[in-house]
Parts: structure tokens; C-alpha cells; sequence
């Protein structure tokens, strides 16, 4: 699977290296993905 990053603003987005992250995590409810738990449960917040 290939995900394609995008700024708003023409900025060009790198994805950080596969090998440095082996686990992400992604919000049931929007599909938000985050590879920092912490970032996930903080986001998960905005949901309940």
C-alpha cells in the first residue's frame, strides 16, 4: 500500500522511514493515522 502526502500550501511532506516505524495507529472514527500513541489517544478525545 502507497500513501501519497500532500500539503495544503506546496510544502513537500517526506513520510518518515519504514524501518524507523514499525506501528501506527489510525482513529476508527475519521481514519486519522499517527505512528505516536500518545498523539492517537489525544485524538481520539475530540470523538467523545
Amino acid at each position: 500500500m502507497v500513501i501519497s502526502i500532500v500539503s495544503i500550501n506546496g510544502k513537500v511532506l517526506k513520510s518518515p522511514d519504514p524501518a524507523s516505524t514499525d506501528q501506527f495507529f489510525s482513529c476508527t472514527h475519521c481514519g486519522f493515522i499517527t505512528s505516536y500513541e500518545a498523539v492517537h489517544k489525544n485524538h481520539e478525545k475530540i470523538h467523545t
